[in-house]
């Protein structure tokens, strides 16, 4: 009897010490979900899309791997920067339903560094930009412009992006701006000849609620992404990814983009990639690699263009290699961006790539 008593006793205790530990654990989570609410109502004005950036503004696409989400407004980064997209999730006004007799229509092509993440608005991009100096220069012309650039993308989504989103518009020039992305590709060891990429995870029904209910979760899956992107292979693996990983596909892409335009009568201008050239970096050995993948990039844009009769922008050599242009070490800061569109609409202009005037 004492026996059975004890052994009541001690279930008990345990029990107790169980619920204690759980009412703790619940108190903890609940403490940490108020305090991650209230930081992001101070400093980010209740944006609670700041650690779910993904969800927020991307969706998967059959054709690219996924793009912007369509006619929407997003203030990313603190809501310091506002994009909006239109109905094809182009950073550009929607085009006219018909094109004018007398209308002209500009695509860009790239990665972050064209759709221009720093710009804290649509007016401040290189597309828009370029759009309003080209109206000021010709205005018997009317511009329109589609900014068919994302954030990540390589060759492969840009010419996937031509041939299902552009070509419907009937564009007359295509600007096509790609380096950073195809070469850290490259570096990083998870290239493929295909340029085939995972498809993003699935989330589960469950996961799903609670990615959208707590912002606890979402911050702690945010910087379980940031530190696994952190996180990179030493340089001498970088090096030898680099010397299997030949620029191949991507002289392959930009030939069949090439190859798609010509077929459709579009103008294509191919554009070498700038970059700023900090020396001071912690990594710094590891953006050397990244940009001397860069380097061999641009010597098969300037090749392609060359046996093409394709029209080539060597932005690499004719921009300001000034680092106080650039916010990091391939986006420009307004001042950058600015000189950017500048030297691209002088080239559109001095080359006569616009119709003659009437």
């Amino acid at each position: 009897m004492n026996a059975t008593r004890t052994a009541g006793s001690s279930r008990r205790k345990r029990l107790a010490a169980a619920a204690l530990v759980v009412a703790a654990v619940a108190l903890a989570l609940g403490l940490a979900e108020g305090s991650i609410r209230l930081w992001v109502l101070v400093r980010h004005d209740n944006n609670r899309d700041v650690y779910n950036l993904w969800n927020a503004v991307y969706q998967a696409d059959p054709h690219s791997w996924y793009r912007p989400r369509p006619s929407g407004e997003f203030r990313v980064f603190g809501g310091l920067y506002r994009v909006e997209t239109d109905s094809r999730g182009f950073r550009s006004p929607e085009p006219l339903e018909i094109k004018p007799s007398n209308g002209y229509r500009v695509a860009f092509l790239g990665g972050s560094t064209t759709f221009n993440s720093e710009a804290p608005t649509n007016d401040h991009t290189i597309a828009l930009q370029t759009l309003k100096m080209l109206a000021e220069s010709r205005p018997d012309l009317q511009f329109e412009v589609m900014n068919a650039a994302v954030p990540g993308y390589t060759t492969m989504e840009s010419l996937t992006t031509l041939v299902s989103r552009i070509l419907p518009l009937d564009p007359d020039l295509v600007v096509v701006y790609h380096g950073i992305n195809d070469a850290v590709f490259r570096v990083l060891g998870e290239y493929r000849d295909d340029y085939r990429r995972e498809p993003k995870p699935v989330r589960t029904r469950f996961d799903s609620r609670l990615y959208r209910w707590s912002l606890l979760y979402r911050f702690v899956n945010y910087k379980a992404i940031a530190g696994s992107a952190s996180r990179r292979p030493p340089p001498d693996q970088l090096r030898e990814n680099l010397s299997n990983n030949t620029p191949e596909g991507f002289e392959r892409n930009l030939r069949s983009m090439l190859a798609v335009a010509r077929a459709h009568g579009i103008r294509v201008v191919l554009c070498s990639f700038a970059y700023c050239p900090d020396t001071d970096l912690p990594d710094r050995e590891e953006w050397a690699i990244v940009f001397q993948a860069v380097d061999e990039q641009n010597a098969v844009i300037r090749q392609v263009a060359q046996e093409s009769g394709t029209l080539f922008l060597d932005v690499a050599a004719l921009f300001p290699r000034q680092c106080d242009l650039f916010t990091s070490q391939v986006h420009r800061n307004a001042e950058g961006l600015r000189a950017h569109a500048r030297l691209l609409t002088d080239f559109i202009l001095d080359e006569e790539v616009l119709p003659s005037k009437q």
